[in-house]
């Protein structure tokens, strides 16, 4: 199997190629101070999901690299490790990493593809975000003749003391990743978590993250 320390840096030089092209491989090595961040960050999150997918390091990392349906799952978490620096991320990447190499136990091709949604737009995620994330998840679905404001974006900005506006940028980014569901109902629009954010929130509790 690589050296872990190498597929970071691979990855590394493919991220400085985008800003100058054609030295990608010289930069990704050059900067040993942005290597050491990007290979503490991709720790961080193989770390989770090591403590998710039960497998020893080792083993998982051989999974992912070798299994076509994973492979694409981690080169987005390594991705991100270079690209987001919150731990919050980070960690909850990781853990839907390791969920998806369970799934792959239980032969649920459905959940790897909520996985690979889910990593897509976690990337962007910041602690504000899990916040948000957190509340929903503390908030049942609703169901017929359950008070409307409770789920609505007014009443969430009002609780977690942000402004309507930028709750319902959170709001937008937690819906693309598949975290969150919003729907347009009477008295506004209102969000709920998702399974899929639900079991973020466990795994990432699991491991004292958010």
């Amino acid at each position: 199997m690589p050296d872990d320390g190498h597929l970071v840096d691979d990855v590394a030089g493919e991220a400085a190629a985008l800003v100058v092209p054609g030295s990608g491989p010289l930069i990704g090595r050059a900067f040993a101070a942005l290597r050491h961040e990007w290979q503490r960050n991709a720790s961080l999150a193989l770390k989770a999901a090591v403590s998710i997918s039960g497998l020893s390091r080792n083993d998982l990392e051989e999974l992912l690299e070798e299994d076509p349906a994973l492979t694409p799952l981690y080169l987005r978490v390594l991705w991100a490790a270079g690209m987001n620096g919150h731990d919050e991320t980070l960690r909850a990447m990781g853990a839907t990493l390791g969920e998806a190499v369970r799934s792959r136990d239980c032969d649920d091709a459905e959940s790897i593809a909520d996985a690979d949604q889910a990593l897509l737009g976690m990337s962007r995620l910041t602690p504000r975000h899990f916040r948000v994330l957190r509340f929903l998840c503390s908030k049942p679905r609703p169901i017929a003749g359950a008070d409307p404001s409770v789920w609505s974006t007014a009443y969430l900005a009002e609780e977690l003391e942000m402004t309507e506006e930028r709750m319902s940028w959170c709001l937008t980014d937690l819906g693309t990743t598949g975290l969150t569901i919003s729907e347009g109902r009477w008295g506004g629009v209102h969000s709920w978590a998702t399974p899929l954010g639900q079991a973020v929130v466990r795994a990432a509790d699991q491991l004292g993250a958010v």
